[in-house]
């Protein structure tokens, strides 16, 4: 072997050796990268059926306005103009409140307050009417209670503040803030006939409190039921 060709293999022999030590092995020799890039979540799909409803858009608010609209009158109904409050009665304890707020806050210290009341139509036995008021601080006085079965006419139920009356004893009697009505089935006994209850109410007069007595002539206002009550329960104005 001549001094090139020995020199030219011992070339070749060290390149063979730096080429493996360097890792430049033919392409098809190489190692596959087994790292993985770390998962990202995957980002939530939305269905329609998912989606919480938005109560804005699905309940728009509405504006609360008083209901001076005559209600229905029921058959052989009328009067110069006055509430007419409806109470399913299937049993006993069953109750609806219906209540007014007066224009300003009262004094009606040694007042009377007259409610006419009437329900020629009923034809049960059992429960009645608690005639009411409620201060400014939600406290509730009166409850005087009249019996259905004595309400076949137009009769007064006075509500007098010259003597001790039921409620809370917190009652303000110098911020009266509004009247109310109750209608009631009342407790059982042997006997008892619960029938559905309607009650007509022609006015509210003050005996000597500076307002103005109330008539119902032109509307109720915003005559309302308050809490819990029988389904069907409810309040309309009769038009003169």
């Amino acid at each position: 072997m001549g001094v090139h060709e020995h020199c030219g293999w011992y070339v070749y022999w060290i390149a063979a050796l730096l080429g493996s030590a360097c890792g430049d092995s033919p392409a098809g020799d190489r190692v596959a990268d087994t790292r993985t890039s770390p998962a990202l979540p995957t980002p939530a799909t939305e269905t329609p059926g998912d989606k919480a409803p938005d109560s804005s858009e699905q309940n728009p608010p509405v504006a609360a306005t008083p209901s001076p609209t005559p209600t229905s009158a029921f058959p052989g109904e009328s009067c110069a103009g006055c509430a007419r409050f409806y109470l399913p009665m299937t049993g006993e304890n069953q109750q609806g409140n219906f209540e007014l707020a007066l224009a300003a806050p009262l004094d009606v210290s040694g007042t009377t307050i007259t409610f006419r009341l009437l329900a020629s139509g009923f034809t049960g036995n059992a429960g009645g009417v608690s005639v009411y008021v409620r201060d400014a601080g939600n406290f509730d006085k009166g409850f005087v209670w009249t019996n259905l079965t004595s309400l076949s006419s137009w009769t007064d139920v006075a509500v007098d503040f010259t003597t001790m009356l039921a409620g809370n004893v917190a009652f303000d009697l110098t911020r009266v803030a509004k009247i109310g009505v109750q209608l009631n089935s009342a407790g059982s006994f042997a006997g008892a006939n619960y029938q559905n209850a309607t009650v007509y109410l022609d006015s509210v007069r003050f005996s000597n409190a500076p307002v103005v007595d109330l008539t119902f002539s032109d509307g109720i206002g915003d005559f309302s039921l308050v809490g819990d009550a029988p389904v069907g329960a409810s309040v309309g104005f009769i038009a003169p």
